[in-house]
């Protein structure tokens, strides 16, 4: 019953529904893996996602359901607080995983690609090389530079994922108490959301689980032999860099998956301004998770592949099918439209004409 009034959703909202049963499993799979009390981070993300199933089930045709899809817009809001915090116990309880075991791995293959740094990681070489190693000021400015980027990761989820698509749905509950109906652009804002929503999901839920099933130390203590200077931030920076002695998750890089994804969605929904601020942030955070010796390579490049796939999942069978119906609907009644104008020209020409006939007569 429930699968057959699954499938009779909307695309964007069906892919979005899909989505949020998969964060639940997942939540659900750490709770029992850990279970501790740090696994109080399942229930965050447990919380998240029933927020955000609820916030699907909403989603209906009736305007008297507005101000119930408009609470649980801001629950959402609200809700995307308690999940990044949800990382952080997350990334704590993976600290404690055996780490000795995949690094080596990870570490061949950056030699592979990129043997012409020492163990294939540019951290080494640039900690190495007399111009540009953490104590000299061009070096203590790289680093600074890039862990501005590396933070303000956290910033990006809650302007490209639930900034504009909720200020638009939130835009949209508005004309609807003001005016009593829909705009013409009600079920497109709705189905923007949707699809950021689920492009975010898919994007975290193959992180984590890599990060629990393929545990790794970083580069900057695995191979903390290897480095002769520590890293140096200039102030504030230096106050909230990076902790040096613990790392939770290598691989991959859910900083890499989530900003890339974001620019992957902004892209084909047009939305040039945040496409360049979501593309900008995602070229530098890729060089910063290498340059600060948080991630190796080999991170990096299945990162990039995982906001892809979360991207494309939720793009090629929800939000393309959707918006191309939408278009159809438009074209459509543009042509309806068009037709009556005619028509009713043509009638007013023969109008025209019979009144001139009957003078005449």
């Amino acid at each position: 019953m429930i699968f057959k009034k699954i499938l009779r959703l909307p695309p964007t909202k069906r892919i979005f529904f899909i989505s949020a049963l998969c964060s639940c499993s997942l939540s659900l799979y750490l709770f029992f893996k850990f279970q501790t009390w740090k696994s109080v981070y399942a229930i965050t993300l447990c919380s998240f996602t029933f927020i955000l199933m609820n916030l699907a089930e909403s989603y209906d045709d009736s305007i008297e359901n507005n101000k119930k899809k408009e609470f649980f817009i801001y629950f959402t809001i609200l809700s995307l607080g308690f999940h990044i915090v949800s990382f952080y116990h997350c990334a704590a309880e993976i600290c404690y995983l055996d780490k000795n075991k995949k690094d080596q791995l990870f570490v061949d293959f950056d030699e592979y690609f990129l043997g012409f740094w020492p163990y294939g990681q540019i951290s080494i070489w640039l900690d190495r090389n007399k111009y540009l190693n953490p104590t000299t000021f061009l070096g203590k400015s790289l680093n600074t530079f890039f862990q501005f980027f590396y933070m303000i990761y956290f910033i990006i989820p809650v302007i490209c994922v639930f900034g504009h698509p909720l200020a638009g749905t939130i835009k949209e509950s508005k004309y609807i108490y003001k005016n009593g109906k829909r705009s013409e652009n009600y079920k497109k804002v709705w189905s923007e959301l949707y699809f950021m929503g689920s492009c975010y999901i898919f994007s975290f839920i193959p992180v984590i689980f890599g990060n629990v099933n393929m545990p790794a130390w970083s580069p900057r203590l695995y191979l903390i032999n290897e480095y002769k200077n520590e890293l140096v931030f200039f102030q504030p920076i230096q106050l909230i860099s990076i902790r040096k002695n613990e790392s939770a998750n290598s691989w991959p890089s859910g900083h890499i998956s989530e900003t890339s994804v974001f620019f992957y969605a902004m892209h084909v929904l047009g939305f040039r301004k945040l496409e360049i601020f979501s593309g900008i942030v995602a070229i530098n955070i890729i060089l910063a998770t290498m340059i600060l010796r948080c991630h190796y390579f080999a991170d990096v490049v299945i990162s990039v592949v995982i906001a892809y796939v979360a991207f494309a999942i939720p793009y090629f069978c929800g939000y393309r099918i959707e918006k191309n119906s939408l278009d159809e609907n438009k074209e459509y009644l543009n042509i309806q439209g068009d037709s009556n104008l005619e028509l009713g020209l043509n009638n007013n020409m023969l109008s025209s004409d019979n009144i001139e006939g009957e003078k005449n007569n």
